[in-house]
């Protein structure tokens, strides 16, 4: 058996994050952590506000401040009709972190722009189910 003093400088040698924690190894650790956090749609959550915060951050330049001094002509019609049937599909599949890179890069407000009456009239979808959105109506 070491003598204490040798045993105290060989626990003192590596950091924190060089040793394994005792019961499990580091690589055990961290491959928990991964599987729970991922399970729990954090992993995703994180994923999709980086991408928004990227695409934010291209959008605006660098630094912060906008890089064109005039702001964005207002998307044609039939982009706004086809941005809101999107939203709609993606809200009712529960893609929430896509939807929420999708309206931040389509610069769309979180609450829908158009009512679904006016979509239903616009896109002329006859039939639809209430509880679908209306690209299912238009497939169909």
């Amino acid at each position: 058996i070491a003598p204490a003093s040798s045993r105290a400088s060989a626990d003192m040698s590596g950091s924190a994050l060089e040793r394994e924690p005792p019961g499990a190894s580091y690589g055990e650790l961290k491959e928990t952590l991964h599987e729970v956090l991922d399970r729990k749609g954090v992993l995703e959550r994180l994923k999709a506000q980086l991408r928004a915060e990227v695409f934010a951050e291209i959008d605006m330049g660098a630094g912060g401040a906008s890089s064109t001094t005039m702001p964005p002509p207002p998307p044609p019609r039939e982009t706004v009709l086809l941005n809101e049937l999107v939203r709609e599909y993606l809200k009712f599949n529960g893609y929430e972190h896509t939807l929420s890179v999708f309206l931040g890069e389509t610069h769309q407000p979180d609450e829908p722009m158009l009512d679904r009456d006016f979509l239903i009239r616009q896109v002329g979808v006859t039939e639809t189910h209430s509880d679908t959105p209306l690209l299912y109506g238009m497939l169909l």
